[in-house]
């Protein structure tokens, strides 16, 4: 999966969910990656170094994990979204209980 379409996920993500306190634990753990892809996914920054990629990699791989769904699952969709991602993690749970 791009490198792009993670920054996408975790920009929804971010705007949506920073100021939650339910995810305030991931938020604060990922203060870096997090923001780091809404620059990214903006355009407010242009070009990301090698580092900063690292940042968003592990924050999307802790999203995912957290989630407990795979990236193989989430590049199977039709549309890759927060919403979508979303959507299929609640099903891979209710599936399990």
């Amino acid at each position: 999966m791009s490198l792009e379409i993670k920054c996408g996920v975790l920009a929804e993500f971010w705007i949506a969910y920073r100021l939650d306190e339910d995810f305030g634990d991931f938020v604060s753990r990922n203060d870096i990656g997090l923001p780091l892809a809404y620059f990214f996914d903006e355009k407010l920054i242009s070009d990301l170094s090698e580092s900063g990629a690292t940042y968003i990699t592990q924050s999307f791989e802790m999203f995912i994990e957290a989630l407990e769904i795979s990236e193989a699952e989430i590049e199977m969709l039709e549309t890759i979204s927060l919403v979508s991602i979303l959507t299929v993690s609640k099903g891979n749970r209710e599936g399990k209980n």
